[in-house]
């Protein structure tokens, strides 16, 4: 565990991007299972603990994002002393994956897409990605990306699966203009899903603000965390997502207990 915590200090220490110190053990526990591309691409094996039996998982990567959220706070500050006034709103979203079993990556397997037929809007963006072969390669990125379903209209935001030249629709998460609502900030997802991992929560999240320049998020009481951000998916909007282990203490069916804060509003979860 030692020469671990000293490869991500020495990690940490290299990457100027956080300006506050490294939550050492939170990296720990959201690294376990994922590989870095560059891994991957070497052909390193992972290893994962399930149920207390060690079982063989397909090489699985988080992909660098467009942007990290430099929120000042978003690392190692103390939880709010006041609750939220403002609620980011659920909209469902049916045909997101809830299980995800060995050989799937973070967000989707193989078999949860169809080809995407839309035309696409832009360069899809790689949120993960996951190989089922022993080598690690191919690898399939899960990715974030907008499309027009049909010709002439509005971009939806979809998630997908790349492999190779081949993209596949998974689920559309977002569709600004027509089902935003009143609230600025929008999640989908945030609910629990079995898989590899546990029990395990993805959030996705679109915020009506231009441009976005921090997001933040945090399961109370703990710090606050930087979310993965996007603000060139979708014209005046900006895309963001999050994942982590579900609390059990959390409402068995949702949502995910999960304050967000966007350039220093808090959001807290929806009533129940």
């Amino acid at each position: 565990m030692t020469a671990h915590v000293d490869e991500i200090q020495r990690m940490v220490a290299d990457e100027p991007r956080f300006a506050g110190p490294p939550d050492i053990a939170a990296i720990l526990r959201s690294g376990r299972r994922l590989r870095t591309r560059r891994r991957i691409a070497s052909g390193v094996a992972g290893i994962a603990v399930v149920a207390g039996a060690a079982v063989p998982v397909a090489a699985l990567t988080l992909i660098e994002p467009a942007s990290v959220s430099s929120d000042p706070a978003a690392s190692g500050s103390p939880a709010p002393t006041e609750t939220p006034t403002e609620s980011w709103a659920l909209a469902p979203v049916t045909d997101l994956p809830t299980d995800l079993p060995d050989g799937c990556g973070s967000f989707a397997c193989l078999d949860d897409g169809s080809p995407e037929t839309g035309e696409v809007v832009g360069e899809p963006w790689a949120i993960g990605g996951f190989s089922t072969d022993p080598s690690g390669l191919p690898v399939v990125d899960e990715v974030i990306y907008a499309v027009r379903p049909s010709a002439g209209d509005r971009p939806v935001v979809a998630l997908g699966l790349r492999d190779g030249a081949e993209l596949q629709r998974v689920a559309i998460l977002f569709r600004p203009g027509h089902d935003f609502r009143d609230t600025p900030v929008q999640i989908v997802g945030a609910a629990p899903r079995q898989g590899w991992e546990g029990t395990t929560y993805a959030m996705f999240g679109m915020v009506r603000e231009d441009p976005v320049t921090h997001v933040a998020w945090q399961t109370r009481p703990g710090p606050w965390e930087g979310a993965r951000l996007n603000d060139e998916i979708i014209r005046g909007y900006g895309v963001f997502w999050t994942l982590g282990t579900w609390d059990a203490a959390w409402p068995s069916e949702g949502p995910a207990q999960v304050t967000v804060r966007v350039d220093g509003q808090e959001y807290a979860p929806p009533a129940l």
